[in-house]
């Protein structure tokens, strides 16, 4: 049976802040980004649950560069809901304020100026433009980083799950997405839409539901990203939304793939490489591979998108990941088992998104487990935020840095 969604937000956070505490990473020196792993290819293979092929991307032991940097450690603070910004880390604290943990010069996050017993076990916001976004206490809210009065935005939010917003711009208002109230009573959540100036919208259609959502923008438009979690297959869903003054207009919801087995902790992460619009799934492949499922939504959603897997030595719940911009590329960060035996110490990985699906990888930080991973572009590269081990740590990457 699976855990509620509570029970299962407080195992989160508690999983990446067991054991003794200790720096989670590397030398806090700077590093040249050399990769420790390097992707190879093999013969397509079909994914259970899936309607169409899908290609291998593992990695194995030898050794490339990936190119960049990675600049000092920072300790940031207690473990909190955390999440990496331009301006440095934003934290929530249990009183629904936000306490900013600035980035200073040389790429190196301050110290967060808040007693510990401020935060609690949840999520980290969704920052966009000046804003961040979260669930408290079952109503989707936003704040400003800099100050200001907490905005509900929209009520019978799922507490416990994630928030994706997108800053106002030429093309649509400021919106989010977010797991709220099922739209059949069989259903346990669903997908839902919040645009500056309108109602919210269901993106879910009727007789489905959604555990997990996301989104990303595509050209003019927006792609969401929803995941029907389910012990048995998973449907991935897709939904293009455009605009007119304004006002959402909702394409048709298509399934692009359907999964194996999903945990109650499996999120999806849209993320956008060029022109085409990828899910990210850390899943189960079948009942001895577990892995990091790259959907290849592409400009248009349609049926039976290619999947690229990138495989983990082992499985791992949750298995959070981050996608960020950065030097005019899209990278991804996630969290892997290091070794194959059960209960072995977790590492934060970074790769770049190609166009074959993810590139050589270089371990970020080694911890007993990870949880609110993050990433966020800045000028020279991006900033990795992350809670293990009892802290909330931040790193930068400088992707200018021995680039190829």
């Amino acid at each position: 049976m699976r855990r509620s969604t509570a029970t299962a937000l407080v195992g989160l956070l508690a999983v990446g802040c067991k054991e003794k505490p200790h720096p989670p990473g590397p030398s806090s020196a700077p590093s040249a980004l050399g990769s420790t792993q390097s992707p190879t290819s093999s013969a397509p293979a079909a994914s259970t649950g899936s309607p169409s092929p899908s290609a291998e991307h593992d990695e194995d032991a030898s050794a490339t560069d990936a190119g960049g940097a990675l600049l000092e450690l920072s300790d940031v603070g207690p473990a909190s809901p955390a999440a990496a910004s331009e301006r440095g880390v934003v934290m929530v604290t249990k009183d629904d304020r936000i306490a900013l943990a600035p980035l200073g010069k040389k790429g190196r996050v301050e110290a967060v100026k808040e007693p510990k017993d401020s935060f609690a076990l949840a999520r980290g916001p969704s920052v966009a433009g000046e804003f961040a976004y979260w669930v408290s206490a079952g109503r989707l809210v936003r704040r400003k980083i800099g100050g200001g009065a907490i905005e509900e935005l929209a009520g019978r939010a799922r507490s416990g799950t994630r928030v994706t917003a997108l800053d106002k711009n030429e093309h649509h208002p400021a919106m989010a997405v977010y797991v709220g109230a099922p739209v059949s009573k069989d259903a346990n959540g669903a997908a839902w839409l919040w645009v500056e100036g309108n109602e919210p919208v269901t993106l879910t259609p009727e007789g489905s539901a959604a555990s997990s959502v996301s989104m990303v923008e595509s050209e003019d438009d927006v792609v969401v990203l929803s995941l029907e979690g389910r012990t048995g297959m998973t449907p991935v869903h897709a939904r293009t939304v455009t605009f007119d003054a304004n006002r959402p207009k909702l394409d048709e919801d298509v399934v692009v793939w359907v999964a194996g087995p999903a945990q109650s902790l499996t999120e999806i992460t849209a993320a956008r490489n060029e022109s085409d619009v990828l899910g990210l799934i850390p899943l189960e492949r079948d009942i001895t591979r577990f892995g990091l499922a790259e959907v290849r939504v592409g400009s248009t959603p349609k049926m039976g998108a290619p999947v690229v897997w990138r495989a983990y030595p082992n499985g791992l719940d949750p298995a959070p990941v981050a996608v960020s911009a950065g030097c005019s590329k899209t990278w991804v960060v996630y969290a892997r088992p290091a070794e194959t035996r059960p209960g072995s110490p977790q590492e934060l990985h970074l790769a770049r998104a190609e166009a074959n699906g993810l590139g050589p990888s270089h371990v970020v930080a080694r911890a007993s487990a990870f949880a609110n991973v993050s990433a966020s572009p800045l000028a020279q590269g991006l900033l990795i935020a992350y809670v293990a081990d009892f802290r909330t740590w931040a790193r930068t990457f400088d992707c200018r840095a021995n680039s190829p």
